[in-house]
């Protein structure tokens, strides 16, 4: 009996150090995270406001993850080719995509094939948003504010186009808001994100486009493109002369655009909670923080589940909004 009492004991020994041993590797693969670079695409074109945003992030990044980060811009398809790219990568961590409201809240209620972002995607989390947007014109645009553009668009809606960043893009969305105010539809010009669609602008081969300042504020400055109003409640301190749609009685939404993160489905909890942590620490750096003012972005960190929350009720709101403009991908 006390041989065999020896041998159970043995055996549960060797039992016991088998979990402690597999227990202790799990946890050592959890805290070697990450193995090797990781990769964040980008649904939008290089030279755009998301794609400088993004890549001052990911040097900051860096800091707390010790890999490179290597960013990779996959636009067009109103950001289904970045989608698509990210629901093909392992999920193993070392993949993200930058989500915005067009992925997020918008495309699901426009595109019949839109992947449902609860279903198809690992919240990460929210890392800022955009200043209120501005309305701009080509330079030689007959209307020099806000009241004179709107009663320009009323008279001569038959000859103005209007650029977007893309179908069911937020500058889409804005744009067909204040139309529909007006009660007038404009030639849409869509393009593959803010960049060429500036570049237009700035050429005279399209009038207005809904952008942010973040974007368009270096040819304002330059005198390419000329400010036209404020998508916010208030004037901006450094733009006195631009008034705001509220002065005179109208407005395209109040919803911000928002930059975040999401992974693969089935990306470990564990790591998509470490990646958010790191990312939360480069947003509340000050040298992040006062980069970002410059440019007017505003670094704002949501935890996975607080970014959840604000897509759903978002995602919401603009169903709403879509079906009350009777807006569509063909618009």
């Amino acid at each position: 009996m006390h041989k065999n009492l020896s041998r159970r004991t043995v055996l549960l020994s060797q039992a016991a150090l088998a979990l402690a041993l597999a227990t202790g590797g799990a946890s050592a693969s959890a805290q070697a995270w990450p193995a090797q670079p990781v990769r964040w695409i980008i649904p939008f074109p290089a030279g755009g406001a998301t794609d400088v945003l993004t890549r001052m992030l990911a040097r900051e990044v860096e800091k707390n993850i010790g890999q490179p980060v290597i960013v990779e811009n996959r636009a067009g398809g109103n950001t289904n080719i970045a989608v698509q790219a990210l629901l093909q990568a392992k999920p193993d961590g070392h993949t993200f995509m930058v989500a915005a409201n067009d992925t997020m809240t918008i495309n699901p209620h426009l595109f019949r094939n839109a992947p449902d972002p609860e279903q198809s995607f690992e919240y990460a989390c929210q890392w800022g948003e955009f200043a209120p947007a501005l309305l701009v014109a080509k330079k030689d645009f007959p209307a020099n504010d806000a009241k004179q553009a709107m009663e320009y668009l009323r008279k001569n809606a038959a000859k103005v186009n209007y650029a977007s960043h893309g179908t069911g893009s937020v500058s889409q969305i804005r744009m067909e808001l204040l139309l529909g105010k007006l009660g007038i539809k404009l030639n849409h010009v869509p393009y593959k994100g803010s960049a060429p669609a500036l570049q237009d602008i700035a050429g005279g081969q399209v009038d207005i486009l809904v952008d942010s300042r973040t974007n368009s504020l270096p040819l304002i400055k330059s005198g390419q493109v000329k400010a036209i109003a404020v998508m916010g409640a208030q004037r901006y301190a450094d733009m006195p002369d631009v008034m705001t749609l509220a002065e005179i009685g109208t407005s395209a939404g109040d919803f911000a655009t928002f930059q975040a993160f999401v992974a693969p489905r089935g990306t470990p909890p564990a790591i998509v909670a470490q990646f958010s942590e790191a990312v939360r620490k480069a947003v509340g750096s000050k040298e992040l923080k006062d980069a970002f003012a410059e440019r007017g972005f505003t670094g704002r960190y949501r935890s996975p589940a607080e970014f959840r929350k604000h897509v759903a009720d978002e995602s919401a709101a603009m169903k709403k909004v879509i079906a009350d403009n009777n807006i569509t991908a063909g618009n």
